[in-house]
Order: structure tokens, then sequence, then C-alpha cells
């Protein structure tokens, strides 16, 4: 009992992080961007409702820039200062963001193994591809792995590939 009692209180001050990256792409000319972006905007309010900080949720979206939806104006303002989107849905941004993960730096903490990651992807495909089109550039299932691989802490994937 004295043991049990000890090891919780070793832990108590460890805070765990929640952390959230979430790869949306979609062509800016394509029919899909609006339906993309309602997708990637819900998913980004789901993950704040359970409890990740938005500045924690790193939103890799088309060429980098917030979609305005008519369909989201009562929901989301930009005049409000609320930024979703993180940065272009590139292979080198979202590998930059996951070894940042792995050694820490000025803007992203270095995860712990108390941290939880969660991933999360959408797009659509026409032609059954098991990887993840990009703004540029793709992502296969193996890059992916490469990169949360050598991560410390508690990985979460949701890895949407739809079809058309």
């Amino acid at each position: 009992m004295i043991l049990l009692m000890v090891l919780c209180m070793s832990h108590i001050g460890i805070g765990q992080e929640k952390y959230a990256v979430i790869i949306a792409k979609t062509q800016v000319q394509s029919n899909n961007h609006s339906q993309a972006w309602i997708e990637t905007f819900l998913k980004w309010e789901e993950l704040q409702s359970k409890g990740y900080a938005p500045q924690n949720i790193y939103v890799f979206f088309d060429n980098g820039y917030d979609y305005q939806s008519p369909s989201l104006a009562h929901r989301y303002k930009p005049n409000v200062g609320i930024v979703l989107t993180y940065d272009a849905a590139t292979l080198d941004n979202i590998n930059k963001v996951f070894n940042e993960f792995k050694e820490g730096s000025q803007s992203v903490n270095k995860l712990s193994k108390f941290d939880s990651l969660f991933v999360w992807t959408y797009e659509k495909f026409s032609d059954h591809k098991t990887n993840i089109q990009l703004y540029e550039g793709q992502l296969s299932k193996e890059d992916l792995s490469h990169l949360i691989q050598p991560l410390n802490a508690n990985i979460i994937l949701d890895i949407n590939i739809k079809d058309q």
C-alpha cells in the first residue's frame, strides 16, 4: 500500500500533454475542398472538446491557409484571430514537425513517454492508392511509420483514406 502511494506521488506534477497532427490535402479547384475543410474543422473542434489545447493541434491543410467555408461561417470567424492551419500539407513540413516532436525546438516540445500524439488524416482517392496525397508529394504508410516510430509517446492513429 505504501509502495503504491509512493508510485502515485512520484507521478504528481508530471503532466501529460496531448498533441495532435491533422493532415488534410485537397486541390483548391477540387469540388471536395469545402468538404475536406469541414471535416478538418470538425476534427479540430472535436480534439479541443477532448482536452487538446489549440496550440498543440498541428493542422497541415492544402496550401497552408485556412479555407473560408460559407457553411461554417457561424462557427469559424477568422476575424477573432483563430487560425487552424499550422502549415501547408507538404512532406517537408510534416517531416519537420515530427522531427521537432522527436528532438524538441523553440516552437514544438519534445514528446515524453507521458504525452500522447493523435494523428488523423483526411484524403479522397479515386485510384485506390494507399498513400496520402499531399499538396506537394505524398506520404506513404511506411513514411508515416518511420516518423512515428522514434517518438517516445502514446500514439493514436486515425487514418481515413476514402474513395470518392
